[in-house]
């Protein structure tokens, strides 16, 4: 949530990506069957860039990145703090989808070793889904889908209906404006790379994983 005095600042957001071992999710919920993501478009997607680094997992870069961004554990409490304020992060989902109440528990734990306090709440779908709408979190961990067609408008643009976290990047409405009214792939494919890079630099979401889709018929169906 970018409306949080903390997390309005881009190194910031960088710095809790490095602390989260998103490889440690993959092995331990989904049994290495799952990528680490890197960005909006899943590697599923015509439009997705392969070739876009990742923030890579680094603990001590990300203690590094929040010093310099201020931050320090003035009481000794074992928090990092700015200006007397404690770094503290209320993270939200829903309670139905174990694997991302999993989630939830990791990315505590891990935010917790560069000394950020985490207040994990698994909420009924109804009361997950109105904490959302009404901006009542500070995170929340949760899935989307992205279809053939591309148009993330919706989610990224500043004026999107699900723009929940509040992101707002004049260059990449640009980006999707142009790339939605595109109908040459080719061309369609440049835009859509340089807004998953745009977005992916700003880092409004900490992007986790893409699980494999699993489906399991009859060896006699053809």
């Amino acid at each position: 949530n970018q409306e949080h005095p903390f997390l309005r600042e881009r190194e910031v957001r960088r710095a809790l990506a490095m602390a989260v071992d998103r490889a440690r999710i993959v092995t331990g919920i989904y049994g290495g069957r799952a990528a680490l993501s890197n960005g909006q478009l899943p590697p599923s997607s015509w439009g997705h860039d392969r070739t876009l680094e990742m923030i890579g997992h680094d603990v001590g870069r990300a203690g590094a990145i929040l010093e310099g961004e201020g931050f320090t554990d003035f009481n000794r409490n074992r928090i990092i703090d700015k200006d007397r304020r404690d770094f503290t992060l209320r993270i939200i989902t829903n309670a139905e989808n174990p694997d991302r109440v999993a989630m939830m528990r990791y990315v505590t734990e891990d935010l917790q070793q560069i000394g950020v306090r985490v207040v994990p709440q698994a909420l009924a779908a109804g009361d997950f889904v109105a904490a959302l709408v009404n901006r009542q979190f500070d995170a929340f961990i949760m899935g989307w889908r992205v279809v053939d067609k591309i148009d993330p408008t919706v989610i990224w643009h500043s004026r999107g209906r699900y723009n929940v976290v509040s992101y707002a990047n004049p260059t990449v409405d640009s980006l999707i404006d142009a790339g939605v009214a595109m109908l040459d792939r080719n061309k369609a494919k440049a835009v859509w790379s340089e807004f998953q890079r745009a977005v992916y630099e700003d880092q409004p979401y900490l992007f986790l994983v893409v699980p494999d889709n699993i489906s399991a018929v009859y060896g006699d169906i053809r």
